[in-house]
């Protein structure tokens, strides 16, 4: 849904196993990001945000409260992805 719509999608990970590897092996295209992104440790990850109208989607609840509180905006963990899906026609 997000490509159909123009939406850009962005992957934020820290991960020390590559993440197109990681990607490649759950049989992932990775040419569905716009881009693809290793976070140090001693950074946050709402240090990377810049898009206008995000949202963020992690397993981290630290991660999320973190963005959340220093970007205000729309966080969900992995688990909630089936309730952003738009089945309106």
């Amino acid at each position: 849904q997000c490509i159909n719509k123009g939406i850009r999608i962005y992957i934020l990970s820290r991960s020390e196993i590559s993440i197109i590897e990681k990607l490649k092996n759950c049989n992932i295209d990775t040419n569905i990001f716009h881009g693809i992104f290793k976070v140090g440790k001693d950074k946050l990850k709402s240090s990377c945000i810049y898009s206008e109208s995000p949202i963020f989607i992690d397993d981290s609840f630290q991660e999320r409260e973190d963005v959340s509180k220093n970007k205000g905006i729309p966080c969900f963990d992995v688990s909630e992805i089936p309730f952003l899906f738009d089945f309106r026609k």
